[in-house]
């Protein structure tokens, strides 16, 4: 079995445990993952994990978020993650790529999604409040 092969079915697998030890392992579980020219293969399931677990940020920013962004279509796939299943650390990559260097009309569009976590019927408070709070910030700062 090849190393994103692995890297699935232990995600697959995986059962919670404290915030240290859930980070711990899943660094473990993803190490050498940004070198693999595969990588891609997992993003699908990186972001149902995430989904499966909504409220969880799983670090920050963490061995998932760092693997998404280490893939380059991750965005079109945060895009609909989002659609599906908001989660705290999906909105927290929104954030983060607001907080970057991105056109106006990334700008707009990653915008846009934040807005769309707040009215998601599937999302749960805690998510859509930090979906607001990132609104907040980016509009106060000049940045929207």
């Amino acid at each position: 079995m090849n190393q994103i092969n692995l890297v699935i079915s232990a995600l697959e697998k995986f059962e919670l445990e404290d915030e240290d030890t859930n980070i711990c392992n899943l660094y473990e579980i993803l190490e050498g993952f940004k070198s693999h020219p595969d990588r891609e293969l997992a993003i699908d399931a990186i972001f149902s994990f995430l989904e499966k677990y909504p409220e969880e940020l799983f670090g920050s920013p963490g061995p998932l978020v760092h693997a998404l962004e280490s893939t380059p279509e991750y965005q079109n796939k945060l895009s609909a993650s989002l659609k599906r299943q908001p989660t705290e650390a999906t909105v927290h990559m929104v954030n983060r790529i607001l907080n970057s260097e991105i056109p106006a009309s990334q700008r707009n569009f990653w915008l846009l999604e934040l807005e769309h976590v707040k009215s998601n019927i599937k999302c749960p408070d805690f998510v859509a409040e930090s979906a607001r709070e990132f609104l907040e910030y980016q509009r106060n700062n000049g940045n929207a």
